[in-house]
This record gives structure tokens, C-alpha cells and sequence, in this order.
């Protein structure tokens, strides 16, 4: 017996890479029985919706509301502080300092190169690294201090002291709160050819300036709407460009730190506004009088 459940796809993506392997010959029938079971798709974007309906997803399931990924970094932005952050806030007070997230191995290199050339201009510069992987942290730990750098490791509670010029987090579920602590945020996954990016939202949301890649995948059409709400919230560079605005920001007047910042967050809340809405809207119309029927 059917239960007959109605079924949503929120936030729906179809990259080009999917939508050619589920659109040969062999997938493309199972695919459309597939999607032939949904009441509700709600995709990110024309592109993505085309996708759908060429696999055989009916136009009428088939309805925008925005990004969740706005929201939810607007929300995640809100939560408390975890436990055991407030000593290194506090260390934090006192340096020049910018995160480098969600960095992946094909970046790293260039990340020790960058901080490398910024002591050049920033001498008391602090550096947080906090790897997609954080499994990785040691073996980044390592090359840096094969290069003469002081380093902290947040999962063996090191303190930053003055002498400590990189500080990595290799933890889980704190980048939010980092975000929150540091003023600039390099958003990684971006810097090298064949990377696809990570969500640019959560570090808007915390009030960072954003920098990212150019190597981002669908994350490109993130950037072009929040650049559409402000062309101050998000900037993307290579490496050379990354160590030229991290030089220009790190030396700045707070009152031009502030207006980046303030720029990025108001693209960000101006993009999440209204999503949640109107994806409960879709939820009541498409799934709960279908089920209340």
C-alpha cells in the first residue's frame, strides 16, 4: 500500500556535471520517475529549473524562493559562542588578523606564501587557518613551522601567545565563531583551478569582509547577487590580488574595515530577506493542503 507521502526538494542544485550523467541514456528514465514523485522543487536558480525539467520534472512543481543558504547563515550567525573561545578573543584584541577557511592541499602552499609576504608589511600578524579537513591540521602545522613559524593548535589547546604567528583550527563546528572574532575572512576552495568553492554566506553574516577565488563553481552566482545588493561585499582575487587587498585591509583605518564589512553583511541580510518566507509559503501550498486534504 502507498502512503503517499509528498515530497519537497528545497534549495534544489544541478550542476552540469550531474545533469549530464543523469540525462544519458541508461539513468534519464529513472530520473524521471524520480522526480515525477515530487509535489515541490524549488531550484537555485533558471538554470538549475531548466535542468530539472529537461529530466522530466513537471513546470508546474517547479517554483523560486531564493537561497536558504542566506538564511541559515543569518540564523547560524546568531547563535552563542561556544565554550573555551573567550581567551582567544581576548588574544585576538591586541593583533592584526584574518582567517583563511575552508582552505583545501592545493592551497596551502600559497597560504604560507601569502602570510610569509604579509609580515613583510604587518610584523605582528596573526594568521588562522582552519582546513576543509581539519584531519590535515597537523600536516599543515608542519609546514609552517618548517618555515620558522610560530604555531597554536586549537585541538591540543594551545594559547596564542605573542610569539605565535599562525593559529590552526582543526576542529569541528567552531568556524562560525572564528568568523565572528576575525574582521577578514579568505573564503578557500577558490584559489586553484578544479576546486569548486564554499558558501561565502556564513562569513558575510558573521560581518567579515569576504574574499574568495575565482575557482568557485556554482558559488559564482552568490557572488554576483550579493555584489548586485553592494559591489563591496564580496571580492575575488588570485593569489597575487589576495595578498594585495589582505596588505590593503590589514593597514587600514578601522573606519574603511567597517564600511567592508558593513557592506558584505547588508548584501548578505538583503539576500535572505524574505527566503524563509516563501519557502514556507511553497511547503503550505504544494505539501500541507495536499496532506490536510
Amino acid at each position: 500500500m502507498s502512503l503517499q507521502i509528498p515530497l519537497a526538494l528545497l534549495n534544489a542544485r544541478m550542476s552540469l556535471k550531474s545533469f549530464e550523467r543523469w540525462s544519458a541514456a541508461p539513468m534519464q528514465p529513472l530520473v524521471a520517475a524520480m522526480l515525477s514523485q515530487f509535489s515541490l522543487i524549488a531550484p537555485l536558480s533558471t538554470k538549475e529549473a531548466i535542468r530539472y525539467q529537461i529530466l522530466g520534472a513537471a513546470p508546474s512543481i517547479i517554483h523560486f524562493a531564493g537561497n536558504l543558504k542566506y538564511a541559515c547563515a543569518v540564523a547560524d550567525a546568531q547563535k552563542e559562542s561556544s565554550s573555551g573561545l573567550a581567551d582567544i578573543e581576548a588574544a585576538l584584541k591586541d593583533r592584526k588578523v584574518w582567517l583563511a577557511a575552508s582552505t583545501h592541499a592545493e592551497e596551502e602552499d600559497a597560504i604560507i606564501r601569502i602570510h610569509k609576504e604579509l609580515k613583510n608589511w604587518v610584523p605582528r600578524l596573526l594568521t588562522i587557518v582552519a582546513p576543509r579537513q581539519p584531519s590535515r591540521g597537523h600536516a599543515i602545522m608542519t609546514r609552517f613551522r618548517q618555515q620558522g613559524f610560530g604555531v597554536a593548535v586549537r585541538s591540543e589547546g594551545h594559547q596564542i601567545s605573542s610569539n605565535i604567528d599562525v593559529y590552526m583550527v582543526d576542529t569541528l563546528g567552531e568556524l562560525n565563531h572564528f568568523y565572528a572574532m576575525v574582521p577578514i575572512a579568505f573564503v578557500g576552495g577558490s584559489l586553484v583551478q578544479g576546486l569548486a568553492g564554499h558558501n561565502l554566506a556564513e562569513a558575510a553574516a558573521a560581518g567579515c569582509i569576504v574574499l574568495t577565488g575565482y575557482h568557485i563553481g556554482h558559488f559564482q552566482e552568490m557572488v554576483e547577487e550579493m555584489q548586485k545588493m553592494s559591489p563591496l561585499s564580496v571580492q575575488q582575487v588570485d593569489e597575487e590580488g589576495l595578498v594585495d587587498n589582505l596588505r590593503k585591509f590589514l593597514t587600514a583605518e578601522d573606519s574603511y574595515l567597517d564600511e567592508r564589512r558593513a557592506a558584505a553583511d547588508g548584501a548578505l541580510r538583503a539576500a535572505a530577506s524574505g527566503v524563509s518566507t516563501r519557502v514556507w509559503e511553497l511547503l503550505e501550498s504544494c505539501i500541507l493542503k495536499k496532506v490536510l486534504i
